[in-house]
């Protein structure tokens, strides 16, 4: 009996074993990899972007290397103990 939703369940007492369907796995799959390859040339956009405002900045500010303080608002940086 079909469910539509890839699996085919054979009638039991007691138990409902399931027959996964390998074609659906392959859509699943090739849906997945699809969605992998467009994010990924997003973030290719994204990185040229900011390599583009990086340049910018750098050449109105005559800084080289823009960089960010990557903690989180709740992360205060730590001075490290003197010891003597």
């Amino acid at each position: 009996m079909s469910r539509g939703d890839g699996e085919t369940a054979l009638p039991e007492a007691g138990r409902s074993p399931v027959h996964l369907e390998a074609k659906v796995f392959d859509l699943m799959t090739a849906w997945i990899e699809r969605y992998r390859r467009q994010a990924e040339e997003r973030y290719r956009r994204l990185d040229a972007v900011l390599a583009a405002m990086n340049d910018d900045a750098a050449s109105i500010t005559g800084v080289t290397d823009i960089t960010t303080n990557n903690a989180r608002d709740d992360e205060q940086p730590t001075k490290e103990k003197e010891t003597a």
